[in-house]
């Protein structure tokens, strides 16, 4: 129990370093959207090859959903870091540019590969927690999982809907129909009492995206306001916790 808290106080100690160093940098430039989005890469990367690493240590020692999983973590955020790294390049050619916006991405073609690139991520992530959900072999009978899962996916289509109606941003739509579906796997995963912190983490994740849809809906930067080191922080977190999900399962055999 000890040695769980103290991980637990460890990793909220990262969060929040990296939360405040981030803030920082931030704050000392005028180019906030390579910062954001460079400290974003580099979150995401660590986290594709803290996955990468579980799964060649893996190879014939763990169960195969949890190693189907692993690897689709790691394929889901390396392709959210390569599109990052689409996104730093322009802004490194376009020293101008602040913040990429949606007008931007739509009149710019390197722009739309970066988010045709960053939309796959999201067919690998429905992919990922399908595989961890098959892999906890959650005990429940048929109609119990429908409604949880439908609970799920129309919760979170809920509120995208009500902040799609206050923005007029079909956009949002998109994002709660497709992080829905996710939102929902993650509703069966939450049966299992292990994985409630990394449940709240995941969700706390999602709503963030919500917040900030509203917040370009409003004329609000993106890059300059607390969302980011909130979002960086869960971001550690987030990568933590598979950590150490990763490394239990590892230490079983």
């Amino acid at each position: 129990m000890q040695k769980g808290k103290n991980v637990f106080r460890n990793n909220v100690l990262a969060a929040i370093i990296v939360a405040i160093a981030g803030y920082l940098i931030l704050l000392s430039t005028d180019r906030t959207g390579l910062v954001d989005m460079s400290i974003e890469a580099l979150l995401f990367l660590i986290g594709s090859i803290i996955a990468f690493k579980g799964f060649t240590a893996s190879k014939g020692i763990v169960n195969k959903h949890f190693r189907k999983f692993v690897l689709f973590y790691g394929l889901t955020y390396l392709t959210v870091t390569i599109s990052f790294i689409m996104g730093i390049w322009y802004f490194i050619k376009n020293p101008n540019v602040i913040e990429i916006e949606v007008a931007d991405i739509t009149g710019n073609h390197w722009l739309i590969m970066m988010s045709f690139v960053k939309s796959f991520s999201m067919i690998f992530l429905i992919f990922t927690w399908s595989y961890f959900y098959k892999y906890l072999n959650i005990a429940a009978s048929r109609k119990k999982k429908i409604v949880v899962y439908l609970a799920g996916v129309l919760i979170y289509l809920g509120m995208s809907i009500i902040i799609w109606k206050m923005v007029g941003d079909m956009n949002v739509l998109s994002l709660g129909i497709i992080v829905g579906i996710v939102v929902g796997i993650f509703a069966l995963i939450a049966q299992d009492k292990r994985t409630r912190y990394l449940t709240v983490i995941f969700m706390i994740y999602s709503m963030i995206h919500l917040i900030e849809f509203y917040m370009m809906g409003i004329g609000k930067s993106l890059t300059t306001g607390i969302n980011n080191p909130i979002y960086w922080a869960v971001t550690v977190l987030y990568v933590l916790e598979v950590r150490r999900w990763i490394g239990m399962e590892l230490n079983r055999k």
